[in-house]
């Protein structure tokens, strides 16, 4: 069992939803409830593994404030061009200090390809000021338009 629910309508399955958020370079649009009790959306780099999701942010942003408040989150990683495929799903975000829990240079290689450019040293030029933020998710669905719009 993976640890979330996974919905009936998922057209993907547990393996292959895995190994898309595994492989995919998209950012994850992740939803967290602000001071008003709404949701607010936020692009960001995102990783997977061991069957959660980790982002990172620095600790005095907006994301890691709303996220001390509320810790339940909503996510989407999909592309923006047909054929419309990707997932979704809901659970809770906790926030770790990037110093224990690195990931902000494996982010920078995933999507700039290396850590050489002058905005990824200049995000990494302060490390104790990040937070590793960890989804669990709780339930995940997927869909695929491929099939009806080809």
């Amino acid at each position: 069992m993976i640890g979330y629910k996974l919905s009936a309508s998922s057209v993907w399955a547990e393996d292959q939803i895995n190994g898309y958020l595994d492989t995919i370079v998209l950012p994850c649009r992740l939803a967290s409830i602000d001071k008003n009790g709404f949701p607010q959306v936020t692009s960001m780099w995102f990783l997977h593994s061991d069957k959660c999701i980790y982002l990172s942010a620095r600790s005095k942003s907006l994301t890691c404030t709303r996220i001390k408040r509320n810790n339940k989150v909503g996510f989407e990683i999909a592309g923006e061009n047909p054929p419309y495929s990707g997932v979704r799903g809901k659970g809770t975000a906790t926030l770790i200090d990037a110093m224990s829990k690195p990931v902000l240079e494996t982010l920078i290689e995933k999507y700039l390809g290396s850590t050489d450019s002058s905005l990824a040293k200049w995000l990494l030029s302060n490390p104790q000021s990040e937070s590793t933020i960890k989804i669990v998710p709780e339930w995940i669905t997927s869909w695929d338009y491929s099939n009806r719009m080809n």
